[in-house]
């Protein structure tokens, strides 16, 4: 259809009068030249038979050729359509229509009868012959491996966290003193840039003690392998609890999206209890003056900036990483940025929003989704509960979520510090 609503159309119907009656001998296709807008309409040129009443594949190619158009139409002339072209496709009907223009539109019509269609699928035509084979051909597969080799049973120089390019170039590599015998967990992340593809070895990301090796290698992958292997020759035997593959960056899983258990009871060692001690006071300083904090997860400075939305969090913090190993060779810091306000300074005209929802500033201040309590906020030890002792209360209204607090207290000490 072009852009004065004429259109080219084939129809298609049973064909020849004969003797003041229809008399069936085949189906085949027409050209006419159709206006949409007020139905004027121009026989063209016949087409040719197609087959009827059968599952067949039929495809509509439409070549520009100057300022005309080439259209052939194909059917699988066998039936029925399997799945397969499987060599019995032809050619069926073949036009050359004028004027020819560009951004035109493509539609199928119905007009009597009736036709089911198992899909209808419109591609943009690629003549392979055109194209530079180098392009889409890969000559060669570029492999990378992670290892980290084991003191005492090395095979590749004692090298922990090491990245290395089929097996042999050392790309990168660090020092440990982890050893066999306990569990480990590691992360490998491999990020495409415009020229190649950066590649980041962990040794228990998020937790200390932590290491990390980096690497960067030229071209672009057309796709990914991935296998993972144990070298049993020198006794490493070896196992894997979990091993999950997934597009990056991850998905961040809300607090809804896991079950909590009840912390298990603390035990006793020779009359003494076991415990951990934690001082909050540089966490109370930081709340009462206002100060943020740099985590992960949490809002940056450009998100604020437009207003708390987080459509573009994956993209500031690509950036973030990538200028972060340009300067200092790795991944330092987060740019996610969190304060927390204590509900009780609120002023009187903000009473209203004092209920049970976590103590971060870019929870209070977006009232939006600020509905109602979170079923998922506790209290926390040191600030809003003392635990059944003597010592003050700062705020009985501050709440933090699992979530929340992970980002400061770490897993740990998220499940010794909210009261559940």
């Amino acid at each position: 259809m072009d852009s004065t609503n004429w259109a080219w159309m084939e129809d298609v119907f049973y064909d020849i009068i004969g003797r003041g009656r229809w008399r069936q001998r085949g189906t085949f296709g027409h050209l006419y030249d159709f206006n949409i807008e007020n139905g004027n309409w121009d026989y063209h040129k016949d087409g040719s038979k197609y087959i009827a009443d059968k599952w067949t594949h039929v495809e509509v190619a439409i070549e520009k050729d100057g300022s005309y158009a080439d259209i052939t139409t194909y059917q699988n002339k066998s039936g029925p359509f399997t799945g397969t072209w499987s060599g019995n496709t032809s050619a069926v009907s073949g036009y050359t229509v004028y004027p020819a223009e560009n951004d035109t539109a493509i539609g199928l019509a119905q007009f009597m009868g009736s036709t089911q269609y198992d899909f209808v699928y419109v591609r943009k035509y690629l003549n392979l012959n055109d194209l530079d084979q180098s392009s889409i051909f890969v000559t060669k597969q570029n492999k990378v491996e992670f290892i980290d080799d084991n003191p005492g049973h090395e095979d590749h120089g004692g090298d922990k966290l090491a990245i290395l390019n089929n097996w042999s170039d050392n790309l990168a590599h660090t020092t440990g003193t982890w050893y066999m015998g306990v569990k480990h967990r590691y992360e490998v992340i491999v990020d495409g840039s415009f020229n190649g593809i950066n590649l980041d070895f962990t040794y228990n990301p998020d937790i200390t003690p932590s290491s990390r090796s980096s690497a960067s290698i030229e071209g672009i992958p057309g796709g990914y392998t991935l296998y993972v292997t144990i070298d049993n020759d020198d006794g490493n035997n070896a196992y894997f609890d979990w091993i999950v593959a997934a597009p990056y960056p991850y998905k961040v899983y809300t607090d809804a999206d896991i079950t909590f258990t009840p912390s298990e009871s603390i035990g006793r060692v020779n009359g003494y209890s076991t415990a951990r001690v934690y001082d909050l006071q540089p966490f109370i300083d930081c709340v009462q003056n206002q100060k943020y904090f740099g985590v992960y997860g949490a809002p940056s400075f450009f998100e604020r900036l437009e207003g708390g939305s987080t459509v573009n969090r994956a993209y500031y913090e690509a950036m973030a990483e990538k200028m972060q190993k340009v300067i200092y060779g790795s991944v330092k810091y987060p740019i996610g940025l969190v304060s927390f306000i204590l509900p009780k300074e609120l002023p009187s005209n903000l009473n209203f929003l004092v209920r049970k929802q976590p103590a971060a500033d870019y929870i209070y201040l977006d009232y939006k989704e600020y509905p109602s309590d979170d079923p998922n906020a506790y209290k926390v030890l040191g600030i809003s509960s003392n635990g059944g002792v003597t010592s003050p209360i700062i705020d009985e209204n501050f709440y933090l979520t699992p979530e929340i607090a992970r980002m400061i207290f770490g897993v740990q000490g998220s499940k010794d510090l909210l009261v559940r």
